[in-house]
């Protein structure tokens, strides 16, 4: 594979960019496929989906006396007719991708276009992400973190998806107390935690 085929390849990838680049041009079928009747023409295979969605089992003696029978009808008759059998029973149509035509420069151009729109694409995606939350509380234990409940909090979260956004300590009272004559203070705290993870939709 050369660099052009390769730049063809990933701009395909990109339908919305290649799509201004592609353009249907008629064609004329060649040899004796096209049977003409006033302003319309009538291609083979628009006989032979006529005969097709008809019911009509394909063989010659079927397509000969089809193709008589469109050809007798007056225009209007024979497009009422056929505006159920194909689109394409007036002129026929092929696509014509111009980006064959450009050079490696070229390609590499509008590539780089494709990959912008995409960042560009998913910058407004994270912009308009929501986000749940989650919030909980682990008490002091005598006036200590308790580090293997918190580790445990953590990690049970963050396997949900979730990531810390904020953390504190809030005071939540006093214990007091007695060793033989002397009163011990000490200050009840809990940690609050508040997790987040985006919502896809």
């Amino acid at each position: 594979m050369n660099i052009k085929e390769f730049l063809l390849r990933e701009l395909n990838k990109y339908p919305e960019l290649v799509e201004p680049f592609q353009e249907e041009i008629e064609i004329e079928d060649e040899g004796n496929n096209v049977y003409s009747t006033g302003e319309i023409i009538l291609t083979r295979e628009i006989i032979i989906d006529f005969l097709t969605k008809s019911g009509y089992e394909i063989n010659q003696n079927n397509f000969d006396m089809a193709k008589q029978l469109l050809e007798s009808m007056d225009s209007q008759t024979l497009r009422n007719t056929l505006v159920n059998v194909t689109k394409s029973m007036a002129k026929k149509y092929k696509t014509v991708n111009h980006l064959d035509d450009m050079t490696e420069n070229e390609l590499n151009t509008v590539l780089n276009v494709a990959l912008l729109n995409t960042i560009k694409k998913n910058i407004n995606y994270q912009k308009s992400l929501k986000y749940e939350y989650a919030v909980e509380a682990i008490k002091d234990i005598n006036g200590k973190t308790d580090l293997v409940t918190l580790k445990k909090v953590l990690d049970i979260y963050s396997n949900k998806g979730y990531r810390v956004v904020n953390i504190f300590t809030n005071e939540v009272g006093k214990n007091s107390r007695i060793l033989g004559n002397v009163e011990f203070n000490s200050t009840a705290d809990q940690i609050v935690i508040i997790f987040e993870k985006p919502v896809f939709e």
